[in-house]
């Protein structure tokens, strides 16, 4: 048997199967010195392993694993964006061993069927072996043949010191008393990343983390700040409040246990009831509690907030942003005695020794700060930070509202949804009506509240502010309105009502597919804090005609509707609604009628072209959130789907404008099956957001929810529209979804996603392959090589990932007339091609190039320095990419004429073009 088992191994070689291999297997090298690739690079494995560092703190696609504790036993993971996976949990990866720029990877290529979770149950109290961080020193931590046994394994570092030493990125360099260094760098999350604020000179009893490799250096990746433990002596360095606060991504995650019942993981590292650790200090009288020495400024005095008989105060981090509040950096302490504290006043600096615990309303809980040594003041005079600017929304976000507990947050321009609510709750307040998210609770724990007349239900705040306080609730029903966060207002005048026009929100229409000669019925909410005095629907036949009026009637409370009157057959109807208050202030909805305006058809047969038409830059239908039914001739086939997460069906007729769409099937299974060349008639809901992921599929008018696919038969032939990339990128959202054919084509570009052509016309077009995933076309794509000749190129354009493109199906779609090109060695160099058309309206084209993959974020600013879109933030490949931008900001709102800066950023380095927007 012995003698047969490597013919065995080499058949499951041949055979393509993935082998069951230790981490162990990968990494180990004889002499890392001098050859550190992996022996298996290249071959696909099967490992099992325990996630070390999560996916959401690496940026969503970047993560750790080891299978077992020390050396050569750990392991960076790339692919599957957004996974989530928690600190301990066990899983089963298959991917395949590659080399990145020397850093041994598993890369999975985005497929999330790559891993299965084994055990998402982790025993906090008795960790797997592989979840334990090794003691190495600073010594030789630079060097390759020391180090390089140490990649992607957890490893800690002790009594070390801030050196002077920065680096760009938020990296920063330790020493120990030998001087030797070691690299500390940020985790690749903006978002959920370790929040410490460091000082030269500061000491640390030990810094732990992951070991990564990139631009030629070894470094340590603390994932949250409680990896870096400072060396307080209670004098001149203190221990940072996110060291005891802060959690990773997944214990902020509602799960659900093996019972059914909803929880939350998300008790501070620093309590004991969640790793025991113990420290040696004279105030300890436990032997089991960790304590902490503070250095903070308080922003909610003694005495003022409700704390049955005793007194609490709440505090920030003296080193957190004095500017705004920063993530982590609140606290709370509470004592039975009502006076153990000295009175303190906002902006007392305080210094003080306590251990951390939590206190518990279930299901809520709260780390707090128990105090054991004499309150130290220092000052009155410190500055106290700005509340944190959040929407309602995110605040419903447990991963963004746990950062900011027993913090101050602002609420802007929000709408009372509700006032009739128990105990000292005084109201809801929602930031966006428009939506299904609830709004927050806000509460009247402060004293100084009492006697505070709640305004009625519609009234606009122009601002509240207030602290978050984790205090009972609900987490089994996490979207209700009794959520287990609610905003505490200190005083009156934290609550600004506002004085504004009125709020037009929530406008919605019935039929919401008028036939010919059917009124429509218009219904808005329209509310004020004085009094609406008049609501009205403006309303026209055709984008150029005249405007005509109904007026609306207040059906109860802020309830207004109207009816736009029948119109015949073939009518394109757009209308607007405007409120006016009793001081004649008026607002609309949209807001912006010049960039976007409500609409539809007035027609007993509703197409393609009336759903998808838009005369806007934006690009929205005019029939987004409404439940249609269209019928068209499906192009693309149940292969496609599965890759694609869609169907595309178009009308075939002489014009190809508008006259694609994509469409889901029904997630109870009950849609016909169908294929392409069949008519079918689907209902399902306009979506232009992206519902699984804005940045994926956003811009991509879709149709979700569906609720029937009803095939009539099959056999029919496609049309294909023959085009070019000039006349494609002329008028993109007019050709999105439809079946096109470009002709005479060049490949210039190829990366291992997707590759740019050129034709006759001069411009450039991408041309992508995710409805072809796994199948033959991914081969013929790979045999590719920069200047192969094609005659024709056939498929669906999509708009996804920031970018259009042509995608194609199956090898029907590539001309018959193929000739390779010449292999480019290192074709490409970091560039940012200038944009075109410049000055543009109202989309323009971007290519840049990258020399090879990394990080990057492509970013538009206005004149001002002021960030208005971000394009592209995540890894790319190298080789040519194309992106758009159509004159949005981040918030969807349509930007002004002017000058705009775009700039590229990778590792170190960067460009800007300029560019001009006109109207």
């Amino acid at each position: 048997m012995r003698k047969l088992f490597p013919v065995f191994i080499a058949l499951l070689m041949l055979a393509g199967l993935s082998m069951a291999e230790t981490i162990h297997d990968i990494q180990y090298v004889d002499d890392p010195a001098t050859d550190d690739a992996s022996p298996l690079v290249g071959q696909e494995v099967t490992v099992t392993a325990y996630v070390t560092f999560e996916p959401a703190s690496g940026g969503g696609n970047k993560w750790f694993v080891a299978d077992g504790a020390g050396a050569w036993n750990g392991i960076y993971v790339y692919g599957a964006p957004d996974m989530d996976l928690g600190f301990g949990w066990q899983v089963e990866i298959t991917g395949t061993i590659a080399e990145y720029s020397g850093l041994t990877e598993l890369d999975i290529t985005g497929d999330e069927a790559s891993v299965t979770v084994l055990d998402d149950s982790p025993d906090w109290s008795d960790l797997p072996a592989a979840c334990a961080y090794t003691v190495i020193s600073c010594d030789g931590i630079n060097d390759a043949a020391t180090m390089e046994q140490y990649e992607g394994c957890l490893v800690k570092i002790e009594d070390v010191t801030r050196n002077a030493t920065d680096f760009d990125y938020g990296e920063w360099f330790v020493e120990d008393g030998d001087g030797n260094v070691a690299r500390i760098d940020n985790p690749a999350s903006d978002d959920f990343g370790y929040y410490h604020v460091t000082a030269e000179g500061m000491p640390y009893e030990y810094i732990q983390g992951a070991v990564l490799y990139n631009y030629g250096n070894y470094k340590i990746l603390p994932e949250i700040a409680f990896d870096i433990n400072v060396d307080a002596d209670g004098v001149n360095w203190f221990d940072p409040i996110a060291f005891i606060q802060q959690v990773r991504p997944m214990d902020m995650t509602i799960q659900e246990d093996d019972n059914g019942d909803l929880f939350m993981n998300d008790y501070g590292y620093a309590g004991f009831m969640r790793y025991g650790l113990d420290r040696d200090d004279a105030a300890d009288t436990t032997g089991n509690t960790y304590y902490v020495t503070l250095h903070g400024i308080v922003t909610m005095p003694t005495g003022l907030s409700y704390a049955g008989d005793g007194v609490k105060f709440i505090f920030n981090d003296f080193l957190s942003d004095r500017v705004e509040n920063s993530p982590w950096s609140g606290v709370m302490s509470y004592d039975p005695d009502s006076v153990a504290f000295p009175q303190l006043f906002e902006g007392d600096e305080i210094i003080f020794t306590g251990y951390s615990d939590e206190y518990n309303t279930s299901p809520a809980h709260m780390t707090e700060i128990w105090i054991v040594s004499e309150v130290q003041w220092q000052a009155d005079t410190c500055t106290v930070p700005m509340p944190k600017v959040l929407t309602t929304d995110e605040m419903r976000n447990p991963q963004i509202a746990e950062q900011w507990g027993t913090q101050f947050v602002k609420v802007l321009d929000g709408v009372i949804s509700d006032n009739d609510q128990p105990y000292d709750e005084m109201f809801i307040i929602d930031s966006d009506l428009n939506d299904d998210i609830p709004g927050m609770i806000v509460d009247a724990d402060s004293d100084d509240m009492e006697g505070f007349v709640v305004p009625a239900v519609g009234t606009g705040i122009d601002s509240l502010t207030g602290w978050l306080y984790a205090h009972y609730g609900d987490l089994e029903d996490p979207d209700g309105d009794n959520y287990y966060l609610k905003i505490e207002p200190l005083y009156p005048s934290d609550i600004v009502i506002g004085e504004g026009p009125p709020n037009v929100l929530s406008v919605t229409r019935n039929p919401a597919a008028p036939g010919a000669g059917e009124a429509v019925t218009v219904t808005a909410n329209i509310a004020d804090n004085s009094q609406v005095t008049a609501g009205t629907v403006y309303y026209k036949v055709g984008i150029d005609g005249a405007w005509n009026t109904v007026d609306m009637t207040n059906t109860g409370g802020i309830v207004w509707e109207a009816e736009i009157p029948a119109q015949d057959e073939g009518s394109n109807v757009w209308y607007y609604v405007e409120g006016e208050d009793d001081i004649e202030q008026t607002a609309t909805n949209p807001g912006d009628i010049e960039a976007n305006l409500y609409g539809y058809w007035a027609t007993d047969d509703l197409s393609i072209y009336n759903v998808q038409y838009t005369p806007f830059s934006s690009g929205n239908s005019p029939y987004a959130g409404n439940m249609i039914t269209l019928t068209g001739i499906v192009t693309t086939d149940s292969a496609n789907y599965d890759a694609y997460d869609g169907y595309f069906m178009q009308v075939n007729g002489d014009d190809p404008e508008y006259s694609g769409i994509c469409f889901s099937m029904p997630t109870d299974g009950s849609g016909d099956y169908v294929n392409q060349g069949d008519l079918v008639t689907v209902t399902g809901t306009i979506d232009e957001e992206g519902v699984e992921y804005g940045y994926k599929w956003g811009n991509n008018t879709k149709m979700v929810d569906v609720v029937e696919v009803v095939r009539h038969y099959g056999g029919f032939t496609l049309n294909i529209y023959e085009t070019t990339c000039a006349a494609l990128n002329a008028d993109l959202e007019s050709w999105e979804s439809v079946n096109v054919e470009l002709s005479g084509l060049e490949v210039t570009a190829i990366n291992n996603y997707d590759w740019t052509v050129q034709d006759g016309s001069g411009e450039t077009f991408l041309i992508d392959d995710d409805m072809a995933y796994g199948t033959e076309l991914d081969e013929w794509f790979a045999a590719l090589t920069v200047g192969t000749q094609i005659d024709y190129l056939r498929g669906i354009v999509t708009f996804s990932f920031g970018t259009w493109k042509v995608e194609l199906r199956d090898m029907n779609d590539i001309g018959e007339n193929v000739v390779l090109g010449d292999e480019q060695v290192m074709p490409f160099e970091f560039a940012l091609n200038p944009v075109y058309p410049n000055p543009f309206n109202p989309t323009t084209h971007i290519n840049f190039t990258l020399p090879e993959a990394n990080d990057i974020r492509l970013v538009v600013f206005n004149s001002l320095g002021q960030k208005v879109r971000t394009l592209i933030n995540g890894r790319v490949e190298a080789g040519s990419h194309n992106a758009y931008w159509d004159g949005m900001s981040d918030n969807g709102r349509q930007v002004s004429s002017g000058v705009y800066f775009l700039r590229l950023v990778s590792g170190n380095q960067r460009q800007i073009q300029k560019m001009v927007l006109t109207k």
